[in-house]
């Protein structure tokens, strides 16, 4: 997996370049953990004692050089996160511990908790009164200056929506026909647009003022009728999200005239099934790699890398930017990188303007071995088959059906949806670039 791995924390660290992150205290549920502290989840996933003796965990840590009981302190504490982590995950595996992991369906269930925001403060802040060397400096500041420094910003891979989904407003023809449900913005972009006027407000209705063009087939009821915002799978309402039963990586690369105006494989998911459910996709994406020998991206299989070099000058910069705030790095570690950044640009001195461009810079390169996706490559040999995308489509859907065994499935949704109209679709868009 390419740039799959994960910095496994229970805080934010201070002073480190941070990729990714998984909060380890939002991790377990269904265990009876009653604190997001490292010993409290040591002792419920590990049944270990961890002693944080309160001397050694307020002790300095801005200082250059390390006790042996700080030392032991932080390696217990690295270690302890990764045994945590590997013993919630493997239990929600098949076949627990034993085997080999399969990596894939383990990053599958981070989601949604990669580089969860931590609200909270360093150690250090907490322990000020009984660290002399902390007095007097501007914590608050040195930590929004780090977070522009990082590789990148923490992103919310899952995020609930904050409005509702389906506004069931209607449109109408000029004769009343009702042509189909659909969100606020789209029934007011037609007003907006004078090709559209208001009938009535509550519920928004919007008749529109020239004939539209449209094939209609035997799936138009699906389009006519109002949607629940709430998840299909458990029938929650507070927290939903979108999911494409179809994964996008595959619909990206169907022809147009099957990706228009087409919303029945785009359902709502609360967060946690959302995440099971992208669990479960991961079978089938391997076993269609398997299938038409179309790996998933790696290394090798993808359209860039990283160029080891520029990686390296890049970091170094950064590196040195941090110390002109914190001023923490050793006479001779400052040389190193500095030389590093000089030897980059050819230059004998390293100014804030270098080291700034230097931070910035795309350490991506064009991978000569890439020869295409592996959802392009299973979408265009699934093209060639007799009937491939419809076949394909209903193949994603079975799949959602039978691992999530949703039980609010919108009325008139089906596996089968659009099938019989898609022949009549692919002669209208071959006869229009005719």
């Amino acid at each position: 997996m390419q740039r799959s791995w994960h910095k496994i924390t229970v805080s934010l660290p201070k002073g480190a370049s941070i990729y990714d992150t998984l909060r380890l205290d939002i991790l377990p549920r269904g265990h009876s953990v009653t604190g997001g502290s490292l010993a409290e989840l040591a002792r419920v996933c590990l049944n270990y004692d961890l002693d944080k003796l309160s001397g050694i965990r307020c002790s300095n840590w801005d200082s250059h050089d390390f006790t042996p009981e700080q030392v032991r302190y932080a390696a217990m504490d690295a270690c302890l996160g990764l045994a945590i982590f590997y013993e919630l995950v493997t239990s929600k595996l098949p076949g627990g511990s034993h085997g080999e992991v399969d990596w894939w369906s383990v990053s599958a269930l981070c989601q949604g908790l990669v580089d969860a925001k931590f609200k909270g403060t360093f150690m250090s802040h907490i322990c000020n009164d009984k660290n002399p060397n902390a007095k007097g400096k501007k914590k608050k500041k040195e930590v929004q200056t780090l977070e522009q420094l990082r590789e990148k910003p923490l992103s919310k891979v899952y995020v609930a929506r904050k409005e509702p989904l389906y506004d069931n407003c209607k449109l109408v023809s000029p004769d009343g026909t009702l042509l189909c449900t659909c969100d606020r913005g789209k029934a007011e972009w037609y007003v907006n647009k004078d090709i559209g006027k208001i009938v009535t407000e509550d519920p928004l209705v919007v008749q529109l003022k020239f004939e539209p063009r449209g094939i209609p087939g035997p799936d138009r009821e699906y389009y006519l009728q109002e949607k629940s915002n709430m998840c299909v799978v458990c029938g929650r309402t507070d927290s939903y999200i979108r999911k494409n039963i179809v994964p996008h990586e595959y619909r990206r690369h169907f022809p147009d005239y099957l990706k228009k105006h087409s919303s029945h494989d785009i359902l709502l998911l609360c967060v946690e099934c959302h995440q099971c459910s992208w669990t479960f996709d991961s079978t089938l994406r391997y076993k269609l790699a398997e299938e038409y020998e179309a790996p998933i991206n790696n290394l090798s299989n993808a359209p860039t890398k990283e160029d080891p070099v520029k990686a390296k000058v890049k970091s170094s910069a950064k590196a040195l930017l941090r110390h002109k705030i914190n001023g923490n790095l050793p006479v001779q570690r400052r040389y190193e990188l500095e030389n590093t950044v000089k030897k980059h640009f050819d230059a004998s001195i390293v100014d804030q303007e270098m080291l700034q461009s230097a931070a910035n810079m795309d350490t991506r390169v064009s991978n000569e071995l890439f020869e295409m996706t592996h959802g392009e490559k299973v979408v265009g040999a699934t093209s060639r088959e007799a009937d491939g995308f419809a076949k394909f489509e209903r193949r994603w859907r079975v799949h959602f059906l039978s691992t999530m065994q949703p039980r609010f499935m919108p009325d008139l949704w089906s596996v089968d949806h659009k099938h019989e109209s898609q022949v009549a679709k692919r002669e209208i868009a071959t006869s229009l670039k005719n």
